[in-house]
């Protein structure tokens, strides 16, 4: 099969089986498929932003994920999934509404959790995608955070404040520290621990792991490294929160949102 050349433009979608699969933005409304159009006719209307609006398909090496598009427009999220019987679900999130997100990378893959709802209920929404276009999905997370579409957090005011102790004792997280300036720009309470995990036969596994916790302005970032696998929580004040207890040299994480755990860990302090 003859591949086209050039930057992946509408032009240059690469029809090859591994390409295929890639998150795609849009570049004109004829780009977006008839059962995606009639949910979105009115966002488009209003003049949403179509680099604000992408299709991830189903990827066959990836099972979890499934086809959707994603948009964003004003003070709402749009996410359209296709189920197995090829039927278009629409859930609509308002910004004011989100609790807590956590952006999750691994190698080639990411996934962007929202949790939202109301005071009684809460639900979460994943967002699947492989990391060969993560340049889509970091304005994603600009958005949610409700910062600049544009944030770069090597670049962000107060970016240099990072401890450098952080960068002595846990390299690894040095870099991810920068991410939390997304809440605010200045950071406070800065805390974080090495972290070991057990093996088989009760011996220590070696692995790369770490967290950090830092209060900002807008809430808690709580960042957590376990091998390849990095996790960043972005708690709102007052709507989520991590704690963490202690017993010996264990650490037990817990991630609440509206008093209900979504996220528990353990883990033995090194």
């Amino acid at each position: 099969m003859k591949r086209r050349q050039g930057s992946l433009g509408r032009e240059s979608v690469d029809t090859a089986p591994t390409a295929a699969d890639f998150p795609r933005r849009m570049w004109d409304k004829k780009d977006i498929g008839p059962d995606y159009r009639k949910y979105l006719n009115m966002w488009l209307r209003a003049g949403v932003d179509l680099g604000c609006v992408i299709l991830v398909p189903a990827a066959r090496y990836q099972p979890d994920i499934r086809e959707y598009m994603l948009s964003y427009f004003g003070d709402e999220i749009m996410v359209l999934e296709r189920g197995e019987d090829g039927a278009v679900t629409k859930t609509v999130i308002k910004r004011k509404d989100i609790f807590c997100f956590c952006s999750t990378e691994d190698l080639l893959r990411g996934c962007i959790s929202i949790y939202w709802g109301t005071r009684y209920e809460i639900h979460r929404t994943a967002l699947p995608y492989n990391r060969v276009r993560r340049e889509l999905f970091l304005p994603v997370v600009n958005w949610l955070a409700d910062c600049p579409a544009d944030f770069y957090s090597p670049k962000a005011p107060g970016a240099d404040a990072v401890p450098r102790r952080l960068k002595e004792e846990q390299p690894s997280l040095y870099h991810y520290g920068k991410d939390v300036y997304r809440f605010g720009n200045r950071g406070r309470r800065w805390e974080w621990w090495g972290l070991g995990a057990p093996g088989a036969f009760g011996k220590k596994r070696q692995m790369r792991s770490a967290c950090l916790s830092c209060e900002l302005e807008k809430g808690q970032v709580f960042i957590l490294q376990t091998g390849s696998q990095v996790d960043i929580w972005y708690l709102k004040r007052g709507d989520a929160q991590t704690s963490v207890e202690e017993q010996g040299r264990e650490k037990k994480i817990v991630v609440t949102v509206k008093s209900e755990p979504v996220m528990t860990r353990s883990f033995r302090v090194r």
